[in-house]
């Protein structure tokens, strides 16, 4: 399963949605992009909290961070073009995460509405799940 910062972020905050999702799900190997990294670390940063950067990085040890790579960036721009065609538009480091769920054939787990209209992607939203 390949996640999203709003997974992470709902489960670090005791969300009762993430949790259900996660104890469902936790014999499977959760795996993300370093730019949901990016967006974590930004976010304690931007709280005035960079000192917990270090302590986030060990609390994740159990997600595999997977490195944005080249073949990920051509599915960026591919999937940009597409959704721009169907007038549809997402944050740029959204659209990155989505492209490397894509293109590495992983389900997206997340809580964002607009990984909806992306084709070919395989996305679950943890708070419409059920058992």
């Amino acid at each position: 399963m390949f996640v999203d910062s709003s997974f992470l972020i709902g489960l670090g905050r005791g969300s009762d949605e993430a949790v259900r999702f996660y104890e469902r799900n936790q014999f499977e190997a959760f795996s993300t992009s370093t730019i949901v990294g990016f967006e974590l670390f930004g976010g304690l940063i931007d709280q005035g909290q960079s000192d917990a950067v270090d302590e986030l990085r060990r609390d994740l040890d159990w997600v595999d961070f997977v490195d944005f790579s080249m073949e990920d960036a051509a599915e960026a721009a591919r999937l940009e073009v597409e959704l721009e065609t169907k007038g549809h538009r997402i944050t740029i480091p959204d659209l990155m995460i989505a492209a490397t769920a894509r293109q590495r054939g992983e389900t997206l787990v997340a809580a964002d509405g607009h990984f909806e209209h992306i084709d070919d992607l395989d996305y679950v939203n943890f708070r419409e799940t059920e058992e």
